[in-house]
């Protein structure tokens, strides 16, 4: 990620409407690589988007970068 910023991973609950928690941060700096955030049961879909350093109590849309389904067992 560049100077101040972070990408943030994002469990999607729903998508209609779209129902974002905060799932970690990937940081390349840190050591471990991977903050987890906090679980959420049966994620709908993941996302990873470029944050503020520290980053964001919600997604920046603007700036989405990866958005993949789990599928339904």
């Amino acid at each position: 990620a560049p100077a101040g910023k972070v990408y943030q991973l994002w469990s999607l609950s729903s998508l209609d409407p779209l129902t974002p928690h905060d799932a970690g941060l990937l940081d390349s700096k840190s050591k471990s690589k991977v903050q987890l955030g906090k679980s959420v049961a049966e994620p709908k879909a993941f996302a990873i988007t470029l944050e503020p350093a520290g980053g964001s109590s919600g997604p920046t849309l603007s700036q989405l970068y990866v958005l993949g389904t789990v599928p339904e067992s």
